[in-house]
């Protein structure tokens, strides 16, 4: 099995927090504001520039909690050479097909060396667990052309495309959309607001005891969560990146042909 490098990111630029709401500034504060509720409309007690630092904390909370971006962001990253015909992306990468808006990877270099896409199968776009392209993407020699392997080096593969965890559309996942926008909310509340406080932290309490009477709340999310707010902590769980490398696909053809020969 071909192992998973750390890639380096430094050459893929960033995008603006705001654009997990959409492409276009103005128009993606509206809706943000719209999908936070009708009292987060009122520009006058939450003017942009508050609203964009709160997206921008939002988005920086749900991406490191997750381990993954969930807009289009297009450059060049660097990875390991793996020594064999396939190169594994790590979970936290996927690409972005042409079916989902995007150009999938358009150009790719070995230790310096042009390879010829057409020599390569991509595995990119959107679709359902457990093979989902987004969990496991790849990039496999088809051995036609003259590169037969990726030769084993540190960051000595270039790849140039689209990345980023997209619905089928393209589009921010919804549910990530709604997760950014309950932490952007978090972060509005005013500190000196002790009752909105209270509101948004209530989540966490395990026992209250009021005029004589206690009751309990067990805490939001799974295993108590990162936030105490079910609705974002089920969205972390389910947005993670796979923390294990999934298997290469010539390992797995490998293994359906032992099967079946077992059957016989």
């Amino acid at each position: 099995m071909s192992a998973v490098s750390t890639p380096d990111l430094s050459a893929l630029p960033a995008s603006e927090a705001w654009a997990y709401f959409g492409s276009v500034e103005a128009a993606a504060l509206l809706a943000a504001r719209a999908r936070m509720g009708a009292e987060y409309e009122d520009e006058t007690t939450y003017p942009d520039a508050d609203l964009k630092t709160a997206i921008t904390a939002a988005v920086t909370f749900f991406e490191s909690a997750t381990g993954r971006f969930f807009v289009k962001r297009t450059g060049s990253v660097l990875l390991d050479g793996s020594g064999s015909v396939v190169l594994l992306l790590p979970g936290s990468l996927p690409i972005v097909s042409v079916g989902q808006g995007g150009d999938s990877i358009t150009a790719v270099e070995l230790d310096g060396v042009a390879v010829t896409l057409t020599d390569l199968t991509i595995n990119d776009g959107a679709g359902h667990k457990p093979r989902d392209p987004r969990d496991a993407p790849y990039l496999e020699l088809t051995g036609e052309g003259d590169t037969t392997r990726w030769t084993p080096g540190h960051r000595i593969v270039e790849l140039t495309g689209d990345f980023g965890y997209l619905d089928s559309s393209g589009d921010t996942p919804e549910l990530v959309r709604d997760a950014v926008a309950r932490l952007t909310i978090r972060g509005l509340v005013p500190l000196d607001d002790e009752d909105a406080q209270e509101d948004q932290w209530r989540g966490s309490l395990v026992t209250e005891q009021t005029q004589g009477r206690s009751y309990t709340k067990a805490a939001g999310g799974r295993g108590g969560g990162l936030t105490t707010d079910k609705r974002i902590d089920s969205a972390i769980v389910r947005f993670k990146a796979p923390s294990r490398a999934p298997k290469s696909p010539g390992m797995g053809r490998h293994r359906r042909r032992s099967w079946w020969s077992r059957r016989r």
